[in-house]
């Protein structure tokens, strides 16, 4: 289909509840403009692992994950189940156009139930940083920012200073 414009921050579409897809008719559309998008986004920005339909103006249930762990559809997904342990991570958006990354907690796995992109009900457990990802994409569903979830808004830093961050620590 297309890329798509990336609503952002202050965009009221944001803040909805999304609807369900339908699973007798799924909008193949979304589908692909979510994944044509979310690969465009990755090549310009060289980050990115995840967009929900929110995010480029359908509101509808629908995540797309390309991440090196995993990549494929969450469609009309729920969690069934999580861990109560958390950890803290610096997380970003692109609806915040990656210009900041700020610490918010998410739970250690979570377990999701879904529908794939041919609509077969899947359930599957996601661990550490696949668990942080699904958890930022599903709340995008429910109009939920991850700025809600900010654990200290004084440790905010620029797109500028979590990379060089992230260069030391990976030393």
């Amino acid at each position: 289909m297309a890329v798509r414009e990336i609503l952002h921050f202050g965009n009221p579409a944001l803040r909805a509840t999304c609807s369900a897809i339908d699973e007798e008719r799924p909008d193949q559309g979304i589908m692909k403009d979510l994944q044509d998008t979310l690969t465009h986004l990755q090549r310009m920005e060289g980050l990115g692992r995840g967009l929900a339909a929110p995010q480029i103006g359908h509101q509808v249930r629908a995540v797309y994950i390309n991440a090196p762990a995993w990549e494929g559809f969450l469609l009309n997904p729920h969690v069934v189940n999580r861990s109560d342990e958390t950890f803290e991570i610096m997380d970003g958006c692109f609806s915040a156009a990656l210009s900041f990354f700020g610490p918010v907690k998410r739970h250690r796995w979570v377990e999701v139930c879904y529908r794939d992109a041919t609509m077969k009900p899947c359930q599957e457990a996601f661990r550490g940083d696949m668990s942080e990802l699904i958890q930022h994409e599903m709340d995008h569903l429910n109009g939920i920012l991850f700025i809600d979830r900010l654990t200290d808004p004084s440790r905010i830093m620029t797109r500028g200073e979590w990379e060089k961050r992230c260069r030391v620590d990976r030393r």
